[in-house]
């Protein structure tokens, strides 16, 4: 039986609310008027655990992540991202099937979440570009939202578990970059895996200047 509204969305929607609750942190999305409709990816940076939460508790759209293999192997967790639709990722032998899931997903006119540099960064550091981000980038042909969040990393730390309270996570939605301007950035004197690398290093600058340029 199908029921009324998709549980594997609303559910961690309403717990990750009551987890900032909890913890007294303040949560404000910036920008939602500039989200194009579906389908696109949401290409954001990345630096805590809450960051994922922050996107199922303000987001208008489920977004579906793609996550590392090993996120899917975890009791209880992994089978409820399983549920939920999430694209699995093995880092260490990517191949094509998160490329093919993303791109069924954007037929079904859905929203890929995508954290482009690939890991979860400390504060204040920056990633390069991955070769497999700009390779779905391309492939899909789909509309990028740049997504800035700030904060998150003062709350837990990489390899931390618990929390410090009160500070506010802030995410900040940028101009849609769309697949033309993609196109524009192709420089044929580079090697495919090269010119991937600068579609996702673009983003990645496109991401880290919202905050200063567009608010």
């Amino acid at each position: 039986m199908k029921l009324p509204v998709d549980v594997t969305w609303y559910v961690p929607k309403i717990s990750s609310h009551l987890v900032f609750t909890a913890f007294c942190v303040e949560t404000n999305l910036y920008g939602v008027k500039k989200l194009p409709p579906p389908p696109y990816i949401l290409a954001s940076n990345h630096n805590s655990l809450f960051d994922p939460m922050f996107i199922f508790s303000k987001f208008p759209e489920k977004v579906y992540y793609i996550a590392k293999y090993e996120i899917f192997q975890l009791p209880f967790i992994g089978n409820g991202i399983m549920e939920a639709g999430h694209i699995k990722l093995n880092r260490e032998y990517p191949g094509f099937s998160f490329i093919k899931q993303s791109v069924q997903y954007f037929n079904e006119k859905k929203v890929v979440g995508l954290f482009i540099e690939g890991t979860r960064l400390e504060e204040g550091e920056r990633g390069e570009g991955k070769v497999g981000s700009g390779m779905l980038i391309s492939f899909a042909s789909v509309p990028i939202v740049p997504f800035f969040i700030d904060n998150s990393a003062k709350l837990v730390k990489k390899g931390k578990w618990v929390p410090n309270m009160g500070f506010p996570i802030n995410g900040y939605i940028g101009k849609t970059i769309f697949p033309d301007e993609i196109e524009s950035w192709h420089d044929k004197s580079l090697r495919k895996k090269e010119y991937y690398k600068s579609i996702s290093s673009n983003i990645i600058d496109r991401i880290y200047q919202i905050k200063e340029k567009e608010y």
